[in-house]
Formats: C-alpha cells, structure tokens, sequence
C-alpha cells in the first residue's frame, strides 16, 4: 500500500527563506517506503470504537547542523528546521486532531520543546501537514538530537510515532596557552614560607567559556600526574587572578622551609576544553634556593 503513493514536490531557493507546503513532497516510487514503511512504528494506544490515525511519512529539513556555520547572539545557536508530513485516518481526514512535533535532546528526557504542524491541504483521506522549528543551543549542547512526530484524532487515539534524526555538531581547535608568568628563582629563607605567583594566558577558537581547566603538573613531586588547578576567577588574596573572565588563569604556589625543599622544581602547564582536547604543554623550572 504504502509503495503506491505518490507526493509532489517543489524544491525550495533556501531553506531559510522557503515557505515550502506539501508541494514538497515528490511523485517519487521509493520515497514512502524509505519514509514510512522502513520506519520504527512505535504503537500508542487502540480503541476498538474508532480507528487511530497513521503518520504515513515524515520529513525534516536540514538532519544536520553545523554550529560553525552560524552566528552565536548572546552564546545562543538559534536553529529553524522545516518539518513536512502526511497523516492519514480510516475515519477520514476531518477526524484527525493535533499533529505534534517534539524535540528531544541527546540522551533522552523530556521534550525540550513540541510545535504543533499546520494543515496545507487534504487529499483522499491523507492530510498534508507542514511547519517550522525553532529553538536554540549553546556551543556545548550538540550531539544526536530527535524530532518525534505524533498525531491524535477527535476521539483522542493514536496511533504510530516517527522520529527523525537531527544532528548538531561542530569542529574543535584545542586551546592554546602562552605568556607564561613565573619566576626562573626563589629564595626562601631558613624557617620561613615563600608564596610563588604563577599566571598563563590561555585562548580559545570557541572562547574563553569553552575552557574547562587549566592547569599544571608538578613533574618532580611525588605524583607528577596530580593536576593543580589555575583559575581565572578574579581571587587575588587566594589565587593572584586580578580579573575574572580575562582569559589569565593564576595560582599561588606556597613552599615552607625543610630539609628537601630547596632545588629545582619542573612544571608542565595544559588546558583542557569542553572537547576534552588539551593545549601544547608548556614547560617551565623554578630553582629554589
């Protein structure tokens, strides 16, 4: 049933400025069996008193988004899909009630937001449905998202859901550090503590915001893989960062007198972005005398 169905189609200039209807669909054989019939039909609930609607096909336009192609308005990612679909119901078309679209994040949970589809025309006992979403994300919420469509008629039954794909995703340059603040020498005196400001600038190609951490290994320590933690906080008594957000992470560093502490100390600094890419390590010696 579902391979001789035939769907018009008009191709839109740009998606962004297309008010495409149902002319969108296309006189193509393979269309309804790639779109319907191959699909996942997941099963609400039957009344024997009436007949559920079908979600026969469903479209959504574009399936992948690239966030570098966009342009962020206060770190926000705005995204507009058209969505298209043909909904049928035994009862006939003027029985069918709301056809839903919802968009569910990457890894499942509740919607993040449904739009009901608008009526273009009806055919035989198919309706034609159309319309546009539009929500939007920051720079770290991408990943495989899902339109789900579903449809109920008057007697409130439904039938089938469909869901398509939607990926969100973009590329990644890992962060780079440099200008690089701490002294080559220290002196510190019998007895007492010394406190070693240290400061590294760091930048992003997706901002500051998308740095995780910054940080430093102290190779020589008893555990040169523990990370000890800059921060770009504005905390100049506890950290020596005279400004938050500048992009300058700093720490201060406290050495108390005793018999090993006086030699050189080797530090590898890194940053990590929300990618989990680091930065070039930058190494640097401090000689404690």
């Amino acid at each position: 049933m579902m391979q001789s169905m035939k769907i018009r189609y008009r191709r839109p200039s740009t998606l962004a400025s297309s008010r495409l209807s149902f002319g969108f669909f296309v006189a193509l054989p393979m269309l309804l069996p790639l779109l319907g019939g191959c699909e996942d039909q997941h099963l609400g609930p039957l009344d024997p008193d009436g007949s559920p609607p079908f979600i026969r096909a469903f479209l959504i336009a574009p399936d992948s988004v690239s966030l570098n192609t966009l342009t962020p308005s206060n770190g926000q990612y705005g995204i507009t899909l058209l969505c298209l679909a043909q909904v049928s119901d035994p009862d006939g078309p003027s029985t069918l009630g709301p056809v839903i679209a919802d968009v569910v994040p990457p890894g499942g949970g509740d919607p993040l937001l449904s739009v009901a589809l608008a009526t273009d025309s009806t055919g035989g006992n198919v309706r034609f449905f159309s319309g546009q979403i539009r929500f939007s994300v920051t720079k770290t919420e991408i990943g495989a998202y899902r339109v789900v469509l579903r449809a109920t008629d008057q007697q409130r039954l439904s039938g089938n859901t469909v869901d398509r794909r939607l990926m969100v995703w973009r590329t990644n340059a890992p962060p780079v550090i440099s200008n690089l603040v701490a002294p080559d020498t220290v002196v510190l005196p019998p007895g007492d503590t010394v406190h070693i400001p240290m400061s590294i600038t760091v930048s992003d190609s997706n901002g500051v915001a998308d740095v995780r951490e910054v940080f430093f290994r102290s190779l020589d320590s008893s555990d040169p893989t523990k990370k000890y933690l800059l921060q770009d906080n504005g905390d100049l008594k506890n950290y020596g960062d005279q400004t938050a957000g500048d992009g300058i992470y700093s720490i201060i560093v406290q050495l108390t007198d005793s018999p090993t502490v006086r030699k050189t100390y080797r530090f590898a600094f890194q940053a990590l972005d929300s990618f989990a890419d680091t930065s070039a390590t930058l190494f640097h010696s401090i000689t404690v005398r």
